[in-house]
Parts: C-alpha cells; sequence; structure tokens
C-alpha cells in the first residue's frame, strides 16, 4: 500500500498544522517545509526547516530531499 505524498509549506502555523493533522487522517506521507524549528513528532511526518523567500537555501535543501518529495500540491 503505497501512501501519497504531500509537500506542505509552513506547516508549522495554525492553518498549516491543522492542514496536517488531515493528512495524517488520510494517512498521506507529508514533508512540511517551515521556518519554525517546531518539531513534528509523527512517523509520517518529514521536516525541512528553512526560509522559503532564500531561493537558494530552499533549492540546496529541496536538493538533498528530491527522493522524499512527490511534486503534488493538494488544496483542502
Amino acid at each position: 500500500n503505497i501512501k501519497e505524498k504531500i509537500l506542505l509549506v509552513g506547516g508549522s502555523g495554525f492553518i498549516g498544522q491543522k492542514l496536517v493533522q488531515k493528512c495524517i487522517k488520510k494517512g498521506f506521507k507529508i514533508t512540511i517545509i517551515s521556518r519554525s524549528k517546531k518539531q513534528f513528532e509523527h512517523k509520517s511526518i518529514n521536516q525541512i526547516i528553512c526560509d522559503i523567500s532564500k531561493k537558494k537555501e530552499i533549492i540546496k535543501k529541496l536538493k538533498k530531499k528530491t527522493d522524499q518529495i512527490n511534486k503534488k500540491f493538494i488544496l483542502f
């Protein structure tokens, strides 16, 4: 059973946390990009800490994780 993968930018804020909970309940594997150092403790969550306004930083960090990220966007 292969789980769908989601890339969520800004997963540590109020709305982001709600989306993370919904995604976990639906069984998705989640990669969260956030400036916050808040740790997500769930086996379905992979976290990348960086500032998305810094293009070089995000490209560098995403390149390290490309095998874990499926370029798919979901709107709730």
